[in-house]
């Protein structure tokens, strides 16, 4: 639910309609404006939101410099981070284990949906 609610109000809109109401791409489209192709990304990417979210939120809240790099875990597992974000936060990861082993439980959750993300 706090990963949920952490979503843009727009994803939060499409998985309701997408996953809850059980509106189907051509459907979803019509009630958006959009056309049936743009309707499918934008139910991929929200449910993309949705997964770094609840990365995030299982991450749970670092001290100091701890607390960005969880926020940013999400992100940097899927590989959604700029190469010098991706950089700071291995080099974080390398010193920090307590970050070190809450990122290797999220790879063990979350496994078969990320890659470890290259540095």
């Amino acid at each position: 639910r706090i990963a949920f609610e952490s979503l843009s109000d727009t994803s939060r809109e499409i998985l309701l309609l997408r996953y809850v109401e059980g509106l189907g791409f051509l459907e979803l489209a019509a009630h958006l404006g959009i056309t049936a192709v743009a309707a499918r990304q934008r139910a991929h990417r929200a449910r993309e939101e949705l997964i770094g979210a609840c990365i995030e939120s299982a991450a749970g809240a670092g001290i100091g410099a701890c607390s960005a790099i969880r926020s940013r875990l999400g992100r940097y597992l899927r590989g959604r981070l700029s190469r010098r974000v991706r950089t700071e936060i291995a080099m974080h990861l390398s010193v920090c284990s307590r970050c070190k082993d809450c990122c290797d439980e999220l790879m063990d959750l979350y496994g078969y949906l990320l890659s470890r993300p290259e540095s």
